[in-house]
C-alpha cells in the first residue's frame, strides 16, 4: 500500500509529489516518536533552559513601566479630585475638572489594555513552561509501556503530540507539538536517496 497526495483529484491537478510506501513510513514515524518518548532528556533540557532563560526581559520591563504609569495616573486623578473638593472659592471650573478627569480615565484605559496584553503574554510563557514539564512527565509515564502499545494507543500518542508527516517518495518529515502550542515541536527529517 502507498500514500499519495489527494491533489491529483482537484481542479488544479497533481502537486507533483511521489507516492510513499505506507508500511515503511508508518514504521519510521512510530520509531521516531517511540525514540523521543523513551528518551525525554531533550524535553527535560528544554524545560530547564526555558526556566533559566525566564520570560522575555522586554515584557517584564514593559509590565513594570505600564504599572508605574498607571500608578502615576491614579495619583494624578486622586490629586485632581482632592483639588476640586478643596476648592471652596469655586476657582476650579467644573468643566475643566470633568475634561481632566475624562482624559485621565482615557489614558488609564489605554494603559490597562496594554498591561492586560503584556500579562497575557507572560501567562502564555508560564503555560508553555508547564507544557514542557507535562510532556516530560507524560514521556516518563509511558516509556515502560510503549512496547505494549497497540494501534489505538499508538494513534492516541500521535494525536496527543499533534504529529504530522510530510512525505514525497522517500523524503519524509515528521513534526509534532506539545498539545495546544504549535510554536514548539518535535522535528525529525529523513531522506533516502
Amino acid at each position: 500500500m502507498t500514500y499519495r497526495c489527494a491533489s491529483r483529484e482537484t481542479p488544479s491537478g497533481p502537486c507533483g509529489s511521489r507516492r510513499v510506501p505506507a508500511a515503511d513510513l508508518e514504521q519510521w514515524a512510530w520509531e521516531e516518536i517511540f525514540t523521543r518518548l523513551q528518551n525525554p532528556t531533550p524535553f527535560e533540557e528544554e524545560f530547564k533552559r526555558q526556566q533559566e532563560v525566564g520570560p522575555d526581559p522586554a515584557l517584564l520591563a514593559d509590565k513594570g513601566a505600564l504599572e508605574r504609569s498607571l500608578t502615576k495616573l491614579e495619583q494624578q486623578q486622586a490629586k485632581l479630585v482632592r483639588t476640586f473638593r478643596e476648592d471652596e472659592e469655586g476657582q476650579f471650573p467644573p468643566d475643566l475638572f470633568r475634561r481632566e478627569l475624562a482624559q485621565i480615565d482615557k489614558e488609564k484605559e489605554q494603559l490597562v489594555a496594554a498591561l492586560t496584553q503584556v500579562e497575557a503574554r507572560l501567562a502564555a510563557w508560564q503555560v508553555n513552561i508547564q507544557r514542557w514539564d507535562s510532556l516530560t512527565v507524560f514521556c516518563r509515564g509511558v516509556a515502560q509501556k510503549l512496547e505494549t502499545f497497540d494501534i489505538p494507543k499508538k494513534r492516541l500518542a500521535l494525536e496527543l503530540l499533534a504529529v504530522t508527516v510530510r512525505a514525497d517518495g522517500r523524503n519524509w518529515e515528521l513534526n509534532g507539538s506539545i498539545p495546544e502550542d504549535e510554536q514548539i515541536g518535535i522535528v525529525s527529517r529523513m531522506s533516502w536517496g
